[in-house]
């Protein structure tokens, strides 16, 4: 991962930030494109923690460059207007969309302008609604919750049948003595 102020002046080294650009691409699964120009370098420092910490990152790079990376890896994006920074979410997408919908909500600064997920392009609302979707994890927790619950009930059932029969062997017992 890597985060960093993309300006470069040779040749050599504008292959290289379309290379780093194209390879993060292809390994992030979704990839948010926002205008960033209103934040602070204390705000720009908290969205990177936040982005790092769930293993995702933050770039900024000249919009040529991002054309560059985007037409190698066949995607046709909307016009690229304006500072553009690259939020590239390896995590589950909507963990990180909601992630960064979150910090735009508290900051009320950054402008989301359009997404990628895999090589479909979203336009701001979509990423948004993204970020509404219940996480993999929690999806995962209702379908095991909804698994599980019908094997606690038989289970209670099973075991209210044996209290019953103890409780009669019990009380038998009780009468003779």
């Amino acid at each position: 991962m890597f985060s960093q102020l993309y300006m470069p002046k040779t040749l050599d080294q504008k292959k290289n930030i379309v290379s780093k650009l194209t390879e993060s691409f292809f390994k992030s699964k979704a990839t948010l494109f926002a205008n960033f120009s209103n934040l602070t370098m204390e705000q720009t420092e908290r969205l990177k923690d936040l982005l790092f910490s769930k293993g995702n990152s933050f770039t900024v790079a000249k919009n040529t460059l991002i054309k560059k990376t985007l037409d190698k890896a066949d995607i046709k994006p909307p016009k690229l207007l304006g500072a553009t920074s690259l939020i590239f979410v390896n995590s589950d997408p909507s963990e990180g969309f909601k992630d960064l919908y979150k910090f735009i909500k508290d900051e009320n600064i950054l402008k989301v302008k359009w997404g990628l997920l895999g090589q479909k392009i979203l336009t701001a609302e979509e990423s948004l609604e993204i970020s509404k979707l219940p996480s993999r994890k929690d999806l995962l927790t209702k379908v095991v919750g909804g698994f599980n619950a019908p094997l606690l009930g038989f289970a209670q059932i099973l075991g209210g049948a044996q209290k019953k029969f103890i409780r009669a062997l019990y009380q038998i017992n009780k009468l003779k003595n």
